[in-house]
């Protein structure tokens, strides 16, 4: 049931957390299989559940000489099925689907065309920046659709209000991006990262906290999760005005605007390239050295980095006496990052002077 690379060979273990490998929708036993699983798990397991989402192949795809041409064709068989199936016990429920079954257009990063089948506006569309290009034909028809990306999960409030934008002004009424922060132990290389096999990943790279505890009321995460909230209860809202209520709600009375940009500044530094399963090669020597072994590091975000560490320096120093709560865990992060650079600071000006 494997599917077949580009390169001929059959399908490699891939995935992130549960790997697997990806099938060849042209087998009927896999058709069969994922019949079978899709419907143990929305008829027996969650039968209550509103709906489903079906993650079309944004990972990988089937090159077989029965796939090559006609991928989304053949996996648009199952779509079709389980969707009637749920539609047949539940006549509200939410099927949301990517638009590679509909457009006839290019799809990233494959080389090959969408499907063209017919649209039922039962279907929730649902579309990201890498892989589902918004299309506004496609859109016309379709009476609810999401857009999602990374931005609260990797980035900072002004790609979150970027993606809030986004969808407002291609007409999209919900915007549901990223707020994933892994905790398992990694059992394959994740994301290329072999370094982190065997060891628990910490969510959102906070490597202080405890096994099990809750990462999202942790302030850097915090400032996100309000982004969020503000920008889509506003898409409209500026990012001055955004400013303004992150630091009402995060310093209370006490807030000032030189707080709130080193807090703003704080988010952006500690989440800067990081990837899913790890920190900031910014926070760690340790991690800047595995990204420097597979050469993923330029020598302008090292010359960036470095001067980032030395107004976290700053930040540090500045709030290290303050009674309040919230300026005490800027502290708090600051000499983190700092203590852990303590003794390793020419690894940063030594690589980027020598553009390796």
């Amino acid at each position: 049931m494997k599917a077949t690379q580009r390169n001929g060979r059959l399908a490699e273990l891939s995935g992130i957390h549960c790997w697997g490998y990806a099938l060849n929708p042209a087998r009927p036993a896999a058709q069969r299989f994922m019949l079978e699983y899709a419907r143990e798990m929305m008829f027996e397991f969650y039968p209550n559940a509103d709906g489903l989402m079906i993650e079309s192949s944004d990972y990988a795809i089937c090159y077989c000489s029965d796939c090559k041409e006609s991928y989304y064709q053949k996996e648009f068989r199952f779509v079709r099925q389980i969707s009637e199936e749920i539609w047949a016990r539940n006549s509200q429920a939410a099927v949301v689907v990517y638009p590679h079954y509909f457009t006839g257009r290019a799809v990233p990063g494959f080389d090959v065309k969408a499907a063209a089948e017919t649209f039922d506006p039962r279907w929730t569309l649902f579309f990201t920046p890498h892989s589902a290009h918004i299309d506004v034909e496609l859109l016309k028809q379709a009476h609810t659709a999401i857009y999602w990306d990374s931005s609260p999960a990797l980035k900072t409030p002004r790609q979150i209000q970027e993606g809030t934008l986004k969808a407002l002004q291609s007409g999209i009424g919900a915007f549901v991006p990223s707020f994933e922060g892994f905790s398992f132990v990694a059992g394959h290389p994740e994301g290329g990262e072999a370094h982190l096999v065997g060891k628990r990943l910490k969510p959102f790279g906070f490597e202080w906290l405890a096994e099990g505890q809750n990462p999202y009321e942790e302030l850097l995460i915090r400032v996100n999760r309000i982004a969020y909230r503000e920008f889509t209860r506003d898409p409209k809202l500026t990012y001055a005005d955004f400013q303004l209520r992150l630091g009402k709600e995060i310093f209370g009375s006490l807030a000032d605007a030189v707080s709130t940009d080193d807090l703003l500044y704080l988010q952006e530094s500690f989440f800067a390239d990081r990837s899913w399963f790890s920190a900031s090669p910014l926070v760690s020597p340790n991690l800047l050295s595995e990204k420097l072994k597979t050469g993923s590091l330029s020598a302008n975000q090292l010359r960036d980095y470095q001067q980032r560490l030395e107004r976290i320096k700053n930040i540090q120093g500045k709030y290290a006496n303050s009674s309040d709560k919230s300026r005490k865990e800027m502290h708090r992060i600051a000499a983190w990052i700092t203590a852990n650079w303590a003794g390793s600071e020419k690894l940063l000006s030594d690589h980027w002077r020598s553009g390796n």
